[in-house]
């Protein structure tokens, strides 16, 4: 995951740098949505590392939660 976290600051820099020497052009939003996707993208893998690290070290078993 650190790897991952490393290598996703890089890019979100780049694209970061990209937008400022975009501004007030058509390239602005495309840059935009691509530092979303990739903080998106960032978001799931660690959620699925965290899920998978906790169904493997998890004392109990995992029960839903019934509302009300």
């Amino acid at each position: 995951m650190r790897a991952l976290f490393l290598s996703a600051c890089e890019r979100l820099r780049w694209h970061i740098a990209a937008m400022e020497s975009t501004k007030g052009t058509t390239a602005f939003g495309g840059h935009v949505r691509d530092a979303q996707e990739l903080l998106k993208g960032l978001g799931h893998e660690a959620i699925q590392e965290n899920t998978e690290w906790l169904t493997n070290h998890r004392d109990r078993p995992i029960e839903p939660v019934m509302p009300g």
